[in-house]
């Protein structure tokens, strides 16, 4: 029984600390000004950042369609914020988790 517990322990902090895949989402956005906002939380260390923008540009194209826009193209850069930080053992102050933005601009 004992055995069982330790190996369901170690199996559950081994998938914790697995890589997680990421995905774009809609953060914000604005009919008015033809604008999304696309965006995903980032860990450095364990995640997996979006490869394929294509899967970006599909979910602003769906917001500006539903608002009556024809199109949409990416503006600007991605921008990155540090979203957490943590201290180490030496007092030094890092970044754990980032947010990544995008902006997409709606279009006619």
């Amino acid at each position: 029984m004992k055995i069982g517990s330790i190996g369901f322990m170690a199996l559950l902090l081994l998938t914790a600390c697995s890589s997680v895949p990421k995905e774009w989402q809609a953060m914000d956005g604005s009919k008015a000004d033809g604008k999304v906002i696309l965006s995903y939380l980032f860990r450095p260390i364990l995640d997996t950042p979006p490869v394929n923008d294509q899967g970006a540009l599909n979910i602003a194209m769906t917001k500006c369609n539903a608002w009556g826009y024809s199109s949409a193209s990416a503006f600007g850069a991605e921008t990155k914020s540090c979203h957490s930080t943590s201290m180490d053992k030496d007092g030094n102050v890092g970044c754990v988790r980032l947010l990544i933005q995008k902006v997409y601009q709606c279009e006619n």
